[in-house]
């Protein structure tokens, strides 16, 4: 399918989503909703596709909202973007603003409810009702990203890297990874613990197992079969 804010590639288990609207600061312009909700739509029916990696061309990653396209704005944007995602990586050059509070709204695509699972309360509430910028540094001395990369290139370089390594491993590892990671956060321990249990009584691959130990034995990548996309894990 051909997107007019996005594009996407799925090679080697990644789907690369990118921004393509570097010109215009990769706005987020009313294409880009409907599009954002197809391009991982066709990402969920790829059994090929393992990991996601979400960059950008241009110089900004994105402005956030369009206010050309939303004079009266109703939807948030950038911050709101990379709180969903699972892992965040940016380069020396970057900066991180809750830029709704700077045009006289408040955030509301996901940016007040997922930052408080990552950063600490005070400093989400800074960056909340000043509206100010955090710089690469402090966003990597406060966790909100995992590593500041030199450039550019050095960082998409260095995600695709971590994306393949991601990629290798079994899928339902994976997903189940993930879904516990989200139930444990939101969660107690003891009902965490009761999750897994399930979970694995009924999702554990006896197949993948197999393959990994036996990969290990014969001293090689262990290569695992793809999830099939019409079977809703989660």
């Amino acid at each position: 399918m051909a997107y007019k804010t996005l594009s996407l590639d799925v090679t080697e288990g990644i789907a690369h989503v990118q921004f393509i609207r570097g010109a215009e600061f990769n706005t987020m312009n009313r294409a880009f909703w409907p599009e954002m909700v197809a391009v991982f739509g066709e990402i969920e029916q790829d059994p090929s596709a393992r990991v996601v990696v979400f960059s950008a061309h241009g110089k900004h990653f994105t402005s956030g909202l369009d206010l050309n396209d939303f004079a009266v704005a109703c939807i948030g944007g950038g911050i709101d973007l990379i709180s969903a995602c699972d892992i965040r990586y940016c380069a020396e050059d970057a900066f991180f603003s809750i830029q709704e509070t700077n045009i006289g709204m408040t955030a509301d695509v996901g940016t007040l409810q997922r930052l408080p699972h990552m950063l600490p309360q005070g400093i989400v509430r800074e960056l909340t009702y000043t509206g100010r910028r955090m710089m690469a540094a402090e966003a990597r001395e406060w966790g909100l990203v995992n590593q500041v990369f030199t450039d550019h290139a050095a960082l998409l370089d260095g995600v695709m890297a971590i994306a393949g390594e991601i990629a290798t491993k079994s899928p339902i590892a994976t997903v189940g990874n993930k879904e516990m990671l989200n139930y444990a956060r939101d969660h107690s321990i003891a009902d965490g613990l009761n999750y897994v249990a399930t979970w694995n009584a009924a999702m554990l691959s006896r197949a993948d197992l197999g393959e990994a130990f036996m990969a290990k034995q014969q001293k090689r990548d262990a290569s695992y079969a793809d999830l099939d996309p019409t079977r809703k894990l989660v």
